[in-house]
């Protein structure tokens, strides 16, 4: 409904991993409207112990709104952690668009290194390397 703008993101300094609910991978917040989006990206890892219900109870205390995205391979959330509230849960996979949406950043970033990550991530994805194919 509204673009996220720089001014409302802002770096989480009051969360700590070890006594609140586990690591997050990615959490964009916009403070003015309390509202959240966690994306967890699942490659090659099994989901720890209670880890996207400990996400929620986190969301759900601290956001007046929140969404909880699980990127993956082929993973999909357990039906009975979708029971707490299956509006807040999103699955999406990697050969769902993801890798396209990378592609387009390789090519727009100048930065080697931003290069090379995102090469990665499509190359573990697809097999094919943008470097190798373009001659990058």
């Amino acid at each position: 409904k509204h673009p996220l703008k720089a001014s409302v993101l802002s770096k989480i300094e009051d969360y700590d991993e070890k006594k609140d609910y586990g690591r997050l991978d990615i959490l964009i917040e916009n403070l003015q409207e309390n509202k959240a989006i966690v994306i967890e990206n699942k490659i090659y890892a099994k989901d720890q112990n209670e880890q996207l219900r400990r996400y929620f109870r986190y969301c759900k205390q601290k956001y007046d709104d929140f969404r909880i995205l699980y990127l993956s391979l082929n993973n999909k959330i357990d039906s009975k952690v979708l029971e707490l509230d299956p509006s807040k849960f999103c699955e999406v996979f990697y050969k769902d668009g993801i890798c396209e949406w990378l592609n387009k950043c390789f090519h727009a970033t100048e930065n080697a290194d931003e290069k090379s990550i995102i090469n990665q991530y499509i190359q573990m994805n697809t097999g094919e390397s943008v470097i190798e194919k373009f001659n990058f």
